[in-house]
């Protein structure tokens, strides 16, 4: 087969397909071959592992026209076939550019991923699977490309996360849900900047992390990362409170942070330690120092149990007496259930305290929470559900009980390169003894989650 293939194909190298312009007659005792025969030899030739007879045929097509997308998808695949993955690479790209929208694209983004690979560009290789997933031609080739991906990412040395959320809320700056505080007998009116102010505020976070060590068990990677919050006041909020700007409730933290974590018999164990500093309204708030750590068990086929801990000591920039040290004790249990109900839930319980040497700071409490994501899609979307509460006593007298709910939807439907709108509805109900602290929120986000 292969020598047949060699010799029609050294007729057609030696004629006019190989040599001449588009438009010109064949020499004299050429074998003449139409553009999709000459393809289909050049498939042929790749199919039976000639690389160097599929390249020479590629190359003497993209010299009629450098424009022939089949012919540059058949040139990277035959340079990946010889070895040369920076050539494979560059014509994949060529080829997915050229190529219309459709299942050519995924071949084409498949070669250069896999070039890419094989030169150690493990980052490249998972962008390139994105685009592959996005165009592939049916559900098998889409979840091959979504495995590959995901196969890929301990391998990757270096990562990077950009997150972005807009979220209108009827109280951007915690005040309070009413508008008068009684002293005595005597009604007073509070300041509108300490009632609920509606607006809309922008969220957006963008990190990098660096792999510095792993083994089959573990991993050591180190990090930064940086998070910004921005309001905007809407004109309610300003003619409730026409002193107050949207910066006032400006929030910026800078964080640079090193993990570890390891698969021990039965679960993994895990700890980051971070170092951090946040401003609030344009001036400096704190600085902070944080270790965390957590150990997961596997107590069952479908169940599972995290116990976690957190101590983190922030040094307040605004007034050092509000200094505080922060410590949490958590425990959850998740599972997946089948039958009715299916999916995956997660019940937590926890215990946090403030240590502070002023009152109105320190604190001591706990909550619980409830978790569930539904295991099949419901109305075309991925729901996730939360319910928590939270109580706190304060050293001043104060107390709080707080409840929250949250509904959120993924929309697969709407998914470009593997990323989905995300619709989120989420309410939080402070009731406390103190006037000012005693509000309520109820929000509305949109963002982007990743798919896989």
């Amino acid at each position: 087969m292969r020598r047949a293939l060699q010799r029609v194909a050294a007729a057609a190298l030696a004629g006019w397909l190989a040599a001449a312009p588009a438009g010109a007659e064949p020499a004299p005792g050429a074998q003449v071959l139409s553009i999709e025969e000459a393809r289909g030899l050049a498939l042929a030739a790749h199919r039976a592992k000639d690389a160097r007879l599929a390249r020479g045929l590629a190359l003497a097509l993209l010299r009629r026209d450098p424009g022939d997308v089949v012919a540059r998808q058949i040139l990277a695949a035959a340079l990946y076939a010889e070895g040369d993955f920076a050539g494979a690479e560059a014509e994949g790209v060529r080829a997915y550019r050229a190529a219309p929208r459709g299942p050519a694209r995924h071949d084409a983004a498949m070669i250069v991923s896999e070039a890419a690979f094989q030169r150690g560009e493990i980052g490249t290789a998972r962008r390139w699977l994105r685009r592959a997933a996005w165009y592939a031609p049916d559900a098998q080739a889409e979840a091959l490309a979504v495995r590959a991906y995901q196969g890929l990412a301990p391998a990757q040395k270096f990562t990077w996360s950009f997150d972005f959320s807009v979220s209108p809320s009827s109280n951007v700056n915690g005040g309070s849900a009413t508008d008068t505080v009684t002293i005595g007998t005597f009604v007073l009116p509070l300041p509108g900047a300490l009632t609920a102010l509606s607006g809309v505020q922008s969220r957006a976070s963008l990190g990098g992390g660096w792999v510095l060590g792993q083994s089959a068990r573990s991993r050591w990677q180190a990090g930064v990362s940086a998070t910004g919050l921005m309001t905007t006041l809407s004109s309610e909020a300003k003619a409730k409170a026409p002193g107050a700007k949207g910066s006032d409730y400006a929030f910026w933290a800078l964080e640079a942070w090193v993990a570890h974590r390891a698969q021990l018999e039965g679960g993994a164990w895990d700890a980051r330690a971070t170092a951090g500093h946040n401003d609030y309204a344009g001036a400096p708030l704190s600085n902070y120092l944080r270790l965390e750590a957590g150990r997961d068990f596997a107590i069952a086929p479908r169940m599972a149990l995290r116990m976690s801990g957190l101590l983190e000591r922030q040094f307040r920039l605004d007034a050092k007496a509000r200094s505080a040290t922060m410590q949490r004790l958590g425990l959850d249990l998740g599972w997946r259930a089948a039958g009715p109900g299916a999916g995956s839930w997660k019940l937590g319980s926890y215990a946090r305290r403030a240590i502070s040497g002023t009152d109105s700071i320190a604190f001591e409490g706990g909550g619980v929470s409830l978790d569930y994501r539904p295991e099949a899609p419901l109305w075309g979307a991925d729901w996730a559900l939360s319910l928590g509460y939270e109580s706190r006593d304060y050293a001043n007298g104060r107390a709080d009980d707080i409840l929250d709910a949250g509904v959120s939807a993924t929309l697969p439907a709407l998914q470009y390169m593997g990323f989905a709108p995300e619709l989120g509805l989420s309410w939080r109900r402070d009731s406390s003894n103190n006037v000012i602290h005693d509000g309520s929120e109820l929000g509305l986000t949109l963002g982007l989650r990743s798919l896989f």
